[in-house]
This record gives C-alpha cells, structure tokens and sequence, in this order.
C-alpha cells in the first residue's frame, strides 16, 4: 500500500517537485538505514508492511490551459539536473526522471517493483473558482478515503488548497498535509547550503525544512448529511430536539448547536431551526456532482465523463482520458 499525493499546481512547477523530492530524498535516507527518516515514515502503510512511505500515485489539481502545455514555464532554475525550459508538466516529468536515475540502485528499488509512481493524473479546474474545485476535489478526496493521502500545500491556488483540507476534514479521510518553504521560487529542486549526497542522503537537513501539519477532522461531514436529512424528512423548520437528537446520534455534545449557528450552518427561531446560509452553499457546491465516485475505479470513470481526467502515459506524455 503506498502513498497517494494530492497536490494543487500554479505556473511554478517547484511547488510540486521540490516538496516531493523531500519525500523522495528521505525514503532513499530510510533505505539506507538512517533512523530519523525510518521514524518519519514509521506511521504510513500497513503494520506488516516493511517499505513505507512510497508514493504510489499523485493527483494534479491545475487548470486546463496547464495540463495541455499552454503555459509555458520560462523562469525556472535547476543547478541538480539542467532541466530544459518549456510546459509545466513537461517540465515537471522530465526533473523527476533525472531525479530517479540519480536515486536509482539495488537497495532502493524494493520501493518500486511497480515503477517510481503508479498513477499520475491531472484534474483540470477553474483554479480561481472555489464552487468549481471543491466539488470536484471532494469527489476525490471521498473515492480515496480509505487510502493513505499526503496533500501537498504549496503548490495551487487558494480555492484549489482549502478544497483539498476541506474536503479531507468533512469526508474523514485519513490525510498528511506537508509544506516546504524555499525563498527562490523559481528552482525546482530543494536548496540546500551543500551537495547533496545522493547515494546516502541524511535526513537532519531535509527534516528541518520539510513540515507536517497535524491532521484535523471538521467533524461536520456526518453531522452536515443528518441536518439534509432532517431537514428533507421535516420541511424547511424543524424542531431544536431533532438537532440534540443527532449531536447524541453522533457522540457529539450538544453545545454543538453554538457551533452550527455561529458557523451559519442552522438559524434559530425561538426553539425552531431552519437551513442556514452555510449550508445552502455547502449543497449548492456538492449539487454540481450528481453522484459522487466512492472508490477508484468509480473515480477514473466520472472523472472521464466529465471531461476532467488526463493520464500521464508510460511514454511520457499527457492524453485526455476519454469516457468510457
């Protein structure tokens, strides 16, 4: 079981190959046998499993014009490899190619019998349109829910970042969220005061640059699916006790009602609520999507339809995955 990175991308393809090339740096460090990089992955995959933390697959949220190689990326810098100017994504393929020709040897290609990465799509959406992204990173978030998902913060806009946290919190799915800072934006590789050893790389340098969020549940995603469902059962008021019924349903304390009326989630009038302005929106976002996917395959399969889905070929190149 590996790892699926969800990631948003902008026109600087370092938000996305410089904190993967973390990830990649200290996996080869932990193959190697170094202690503080075994400790950070000791929590990804399964109990028996002996190599964790392998990507396995990275989902690209980015807009349409990206992904088909519109956007050219002129600004870049790469001192490791020499990687050649052009469209984001080739960009991007072609830095990690050489990245993992230069990590390739016997001791650490136990992590990819299958190849460096299973999967990598793109899913185009209107970057700037938090009603477009969320859905759409929702519905992948919920077919992903029951593998282990790291979502990358740096790269992306703003609609596309706080869909992924958001929806990882309300479909409860099991989620790392990492960042990297690095102050020239325009390199696509970590900068690092020395060399950096390739064979044997240690992680005290990549560790102290590399930062983990603490994960978080809204708590709201069962919660906010009782409330449609009351309020579809009752009308468009229903009794303040049908709330406490479902804060008791769902283990949660009934102060809690604060929470949905500060938030804008309910109204309440005298000891009657009504459909709170937050979720009308919540509704009308999640509407756009008839049903959503709930496992991979269903994923692949919508997301064709939809006309969304690019696939990275094994020759290299990017093809819109057409419905099926």
């Amino acid at each position: 079981m590996g790892v699926w990175h969800l990631s948003g991308l902008g026109n600087s393809p370092g938000a996305l190959t410089v904190p993967l090339t973390y990830v990649y740096l200290l996996l080869k460090a932990a193959s190697k046998g170094d202690e503080e990089a075994q400790k950070f992955f000791e929590a990804s995959g399964e109990v028996s499993q002996e190599r964790k933390g392998a990507p396995e697959a990275l989902i690209i949220f980015t807009s349409k014009e990206l992904i088909e190689g519109q956007i050219i990326s002129r600004d870049i810098t790469d001192n490791w490899f020499k990687t050649n100017k052009g469209p984001v994504p080739k960009v991007i393929l072609e830095y990690f190619s050489k990245l993992f020709k230069k990590l390739r040897d016997d001791g650490f290609s136990e992590f990819y019998r299958e190849g460096w990465l299973r999967y990598v799509h793109f899913i185009a959406v209107d970057h700037q349109d938090l009603y477009d992204c969320f859905p759409k990173c929702y519905a992948t978030m919920n077919a992903l829910r029951e593998k282990e998902i790291w979502i990358n913060m740096v790269g992306g806009s703003n609609p596309i970042n706080a869909s992924l946290i958001l929806s990882a919190g309300f479909v409860e799915a099991t989620a790392k969220t990492y960042y990297v800072f690095e102050s020239d934006t325009s390199c696509i590789h970590p900068l690092f005061d020395r060399s950096v050893d390739f064979s044997k790389p240690r992680a005290e340098p990549l560790l102290s640059k590399l930062n983990i969020l603490p994960f978080f549940s809204l708590d709201l995603g069962k919660l906010v699916r009782g409330l449609n469902r009351k309020f579809l059962e009752r009308g468009e008021k229903i009794n303040i006790k049908e709330i406490d019924s479902l804060l008791d349903e769902l283990e949660l304390p009934r102060q809690y009602l604060k929470k949905l009326v500060s938030g804008g989630w309910v109204g309440i009038e005298k000891d009657m609520a009504t459909v709170g302005e937050m979720l009308e929106r919540w509704n009308r976002m999640l509407g756009r999507i008839r049903e959503y996917p709930s496992n991979y395959s269903a994923w692949k399969k919508w997301a064709s339809q939809e006309g969304i889905l690019y696939n990275l070929t094994p020759k290299g190149s990017i093809e819109k995955s057409q419905a099926i």
